[in-house]
């Protein structure tokens, strides 16, 4: 389906041809071999991820009493709350429209730019992504589980990005954190079939 919608000219379709194509074999192997996790060491990690969700909470939350002179709980995961507390409560710079025009962005490439205003900032990128981390690979991993492989099958993508990357989905298996090293045991959930094959990250 995904290639039955694509229109090509003459280049896009020799790199079709000659690239996508060649690849669909293996893309198609990759999907139904799917990918082993490590389900113990996900269980051992939720709650964890729950405590320091819960800790940087307090923290945002104590930094607006210092700031503010009093205490205003609000959902970290909403943006509405989020928008009115930085740039009602706090006055800081105002970031980019959302596409819907009905508030200030505050995704976390957005809050970058302002983050030097206010250490609230930096938590609430801290929060989003830890969530994000959560939702993806934590709590949110299960509902990927094939009830008889026991594993994951994401969909390996080859013309969704605009980037000529390969993507995938359902889950994004790609996304998994790396940069930061406190996260290198989120990668650590992904198991090797076979004594001798190691996991490999290869970008353009």
């Amino acid at each position: 389906a995904e290639y039955a919608k694509a229109k090509f000219d003459d280049g896009e379709r020799k790199y079709f041809e000659d690239t996508l194509m060649k690849l669909l074999p293996w893309v198609i192997d990759s999907e139904y071999e799917g990918i082993e996790l490590d389900m113990d060491r996900i269980e051992s990690l939720k709650p964890l991820i729950k405590s320091m969700l819960r800790e940087i909470e307090k923290e945002v939350f104590d930094l607006y009493k210092e700031k503010m002179g009093e205490f205003t709980e609000f959902n970290l995961r909403s943006g509405d709350q989020t928008a009115k507390v930085l740039f009602e409560d706090l006055k800081l710079s105002l970031t980019k429209l959302t596409p819907s025009k009905n508030r200030y962005s505050v995704a976390a490439g957005d809050l970058e730019s302002i983050r030097h205003e206010n250490p609230i900032v930096g938590k609430l990128i801290e929060f989003n992504s830890l969530s994000t981390i959560n939702s993806t690979f934590i709590s949110g991993m299960e509902k990927h589980i094939h009830p008889k492989t026991f594993r994951v099958h994401p969909s390996f993508n080859q013309i969704i990005t605009l980037t000529s990357r390969g993507s995938s989905s359902g889950p994004n298996i790609q996304n998994i954190p790396a940069r930061d090293i406190q996260w290198k045991v989120i990668r650590e959930i992904i198991i090797g079939d076979e004594v001798g094959h190691e996991i490999v990250a290869i970008d353009q």
